[in-house]
C-alpha cells in the first residue's frame, strides 16, 4: 500500500505541474472570464525542449513518428498526466475501501504472536534461567 501511495505522489507531480503551467499560461494577464486553455504536449516539447524534440525525431522512423508519437503529441498535457495519476488515486481508495470493509488481508500481512516466553539457553548442564551478573 505505501508503494502504491509512493507512486501516486510522483505521479501527481508532472500532473499538478501540467495544469498550473496552463493556468498561469491562460489567466497571465488576469482576465478570468476567458476559459482556460489546455496545452498539448508536443507544443510544451516545442517550446520549452526544441533539441530534445529534435534529437528524438531525427533517431525514430518516420512511420513510427507518424503512427505512434504524433498522436501522443497532440494530446492535452493534463489528459496524459492526469489518467495514471487518477487511476492510481482510483485504486488506494479502492483498496482502502475494501480495507475498513475487512479485507485486510489485501493490505497487510499479519503475523501470530508467539505466547511462549523465551528462556536463557546455556551450556549442557546449566539451568534454562535468565543469566544473572555478580557485580563486586
Amino acid at each position: 500500500m505505501r508503494a502504491l501511495q509512493i507512486l501516486c505522489f510522483i505521479l501527481a507531480i508532472p500532473f499538478l505541474a501540467a495544469l498550473g503551467h496552463d493556468a498561469y499560461i491562460t489567466y497571465q494577464d488576469q482576465n478570468y472570464d476567458q476559459p482556460m486553455k489546455f496545452s498539448q504536449v508536443g507544443w510544451l516539447l516545442q517550446t520549452y525542449a526544441p533539441d530534445s524534440l529534435g534529437i528524438t525525431k531525427d533517431s525514430v522512423e518516420p512511420t513510427t513518428w507518424e503512427s505512434t508519437i504524433t498522436p501522443v503529441l497532440k494530446m492535452r498535457t493534463v489528459i496524459l498526466t492526469g489518467v495514471p495519476f487518477l487511476g492510481t488515486l482510483a485504486l488506494i481508495l479502492i483498496l482502502k475501501g475494501l480495507e475498513i470493509v475487512g479485507a485486510k488481508g489485501l493490505m497487510t500481512r499479519s503475523i501470530p504472536a508467539k505466547t511462549t516466553k523465551r528462556q536463557f539457553v546455556g551450556k549442557a548442564g546449566e539451568s534454562k534461567t535468565a543469566f544473572k551478573y555478580k557485580r563486586k
